[in-house]
């Protein structure tokens, strides 16, 4: 592996990290998530399982689809954003659960620090083009076949994780709202800051 493949790989590890830590940091300050989250928050009133086997599950399901019909949007990224999401959220939300209960304005912060994390970690990871991540590549997917414009589709799907997460359950908040008006700008800003290097 030369030296421009391992920053590559280092951009998807730290950019799966800060976007694993932003979703636990809105899933324990309880105000709210981003929309992936919402759906599988609503999700767990129906199943019993931890958050981050859900967030596992739901990647495995997306990217074993979008291997079957359109592989070549799935990298070493894909598999490293799809498992390890789930993976380091299991290992961050026990802590975080516990800095939530002790710490004065913890849900504030949280929700503030949330979307920029998500955001950057978001640009760091797509800027490696080591493979999409889940719901990209099934934005992808849905493209292919329909021929619908990628905004459109991923706006639609977006909407349609926040109906189904909220009709099970799923609380919303603040933070979902902060994360809708946030993270795309963020992400775009920090995509074009890695562009130019």
């Amino acid at each position: 592996m030369n030296r421009l493949e391992r920053k590559k790989i280092i951009q998807v590890i730290l950019g799966t990290s800060m976007i694993a830590l932003a979703i636990t940091l809105l899933i324990t300050a309880h105000k709210g998530a981003d929309t992936i989250s919402v759906f599988l928050l609503g999700m767990l009133t129906l199943i019993d399982i931890p958050f981050w086997v859900a967030s596992l599950l739901f990647n495995a399901v997306v990217l074993g689809i979008v291997a079957i019909f359109n592989r070549k949007e799935l990298g070493i990224g894909s598999l490293i954003n799809g498992f390890g999401l789930g993976l380091l959220i299991g290992q961050i939300e026990p802590w975080l659960n516990k800095l939530s209960v002790n710490m004065t304005g913890y849900s504030i912060m949280a929700v503030l620090l949330a979307p920029i994390l998500f955001g950057v970690g978001a640009g760091l990871y797509v800027s490696s083009n080591k493979g999409s991540a889940a719901l990209e590549a099934l934005t992808q997917l849905l493209y292919k076949f329909t021929g619908f414009s990628l905004t459109f589709i991923r706006i639609g799907l977006d909407a349609l994780m926040v109906v189904v997460g909220v009709l099970l359950g799923a609380p919303i908040g603040i933070g979902t709202l902060l994360c809708v008006l946030a993270i795309g700008p963020i992400f775009g800003l920090t995509l074009k800051q890695l562009n130019r290097v």
